[in-house]
C-alpha cells in the first residue's frame, strides 16, 4: 500500500467519522434523509417450540446475483433456524436479475419476512432482511449516521411473540469506513435496543468491527466474544439478546455461496 493510498484511507476515516459524529451531537443541522419503507411478506410456517430456539445471521453477498437463492434456502433450513437476520440483500436489481432475494427465500422457506431497504442500487433496492417462522408485525426503519459520504446504513425493526411473550428483532450492516461512524451509530442503536417493549430484543448483522471491543457500547449480551470465538473466526458477524434473555451455543456454518459463514445460537425458552 502506498503511502497516497495510506493518506486517502485514514482521510476518509477521519472525514466519515467526524460527520458521523456531527450528526449525532447536532441533528437539527443535519436532518436525516426519508427513510426508505420497508417490504413485507407473510408466510405459513409454524414455529417449534422446545428448549431453545435457533437464531442466525447471514450476510449472503445478495446470493450471487441472486441465482443461488435455492441453495441459501436450504443452508438456512439446514440449521433448523426460526428466526434468522440476513445482509446485502437486493431487491430489484440489475446485479440480482430483477429477483426480490428477500421475498423468494422466504417463500423458499415459507416465512414470514421484513425487508429494510438501505439504499437505491443498480435499478433496485439493497438492503437488509428479517425471515421468521413467527409472524411478524411493526416493521421500521431508522437511518443510521452519517447520511452523506459513504454508503448509507439503517437499522431494521420487527415485532414477534414468542409463546406469548413480545420480542423486537433488529437487524443491522454498519459501516466499514470509520470507526467513528461506527461509534455514531452504535449511538442509535443502543437507544433502540433500550426502547424495545420489556428490554427483551434480538439483534443480528454484519457490524464490521475491528475489536470485540466495539461491542461494549450496547446494552445487550453477544453470542460470541472475545473469550469465547474460536481463533481464526470472524467477529463481525454477531447475534445480541436483552438482558435478561439467554444465548447460548454459538456456532459457525461454512458456507459456499458467501465470503461469510452462517452464525448460529440458541435462544433459551421460556423467555423470562
Amino acid at each position: 500500500m502506498t503511502t497516497e493510498t495510506i493518506f486517502k484511507f485514514l482521510e476518509q476515516q477521519f472525514l466519515a467519522g467526524a460527520l458521523a459524529l456531527l450528526q449525532l451531537a447536532f441533528p437539527f443541522f443535519f436532518p436525516a434523509p426519508a427513510a426508505l419503507a420497508p417490504q413485507t411478506g407473510v408466510g405459513t410456517a409454524v414455529p417449534v417450540y422446545s428448549d431453545t430456539s435457533t437464531l442466525l445471521t447471514y450476510n449472503v453477498k445478495h446470493c450471487q446475483g441472486g441465482t443461488k437463492i435455492a441453495g441459501v434456502a436450504a443452508e438456512i433450513a439446514a440449521t433448523g433456524a426460526q428466526i434468522v437476520f440476513l445482509q446485502e440483500i437486493d431487491c430489484g436489481t440489475g446485479r440480482a436479475g430483477g429477483r426480490d432475494i428477500a421475498a423468494l427465500l422466504a417463500a423458499e422457506l415459507d416465512f414470514s419476512y421484513a425487508y429494510f431497504p438501505t439504499m437505491e442500487y443498480d435499478g433496485g433496492l439493497y438492503g437488509t432482511a428479517i425471515l421468521s417462522a413467527f409472524p411478524l408485525t411493526g416493521a421500521a426503519i431508522t437511518p443510521l449516521p452519517p447520511t452523506k459520504m459513504i454508503e448509507p446504513r439503517v437499522l431494521g425493526q420487527v415485532d414477534i411473540a414468542i409463546g406469548g411473550t413480545p420480542v423486537r428483532l433488529f437487524v443491522t450492516h454498519l459501516s466499514y469506513e470509520s470507526l467513528l461512524a461506527r461509534v455514531a451509530q452504535f449511538a442509535v442503536i443502543r437507544g433502540a435496543l433500550r426502547a424495545a417493549p420489556g428490554g427483551r430484543f434480538l439483534l443480528g448483522g454484519d457490524f464490521n468491527v475491528m475489536t470485540y471491543a466495539e461491542y461494549d457500547q450496547l446494552p445487550a449480551v453477544p453470542a460470541h466474544g472475545a473469550k469465547t470465538a474460536p481463533e481464526g473466526i470472524s467477529r463481525i458477524d454477531n447475534v445480541f439478546c436483552g438482558r435478561g434473555m439467554a444465548l447460548q451455543g454459538a456456532r459457525w456454518v461454512p458456507t459456499g455461496y458467501s465470503d461469510h459463514d452462517l452464525v448460529l445460537a440458541e435462544l433459551a425458552l421460556p423467555l423470562a
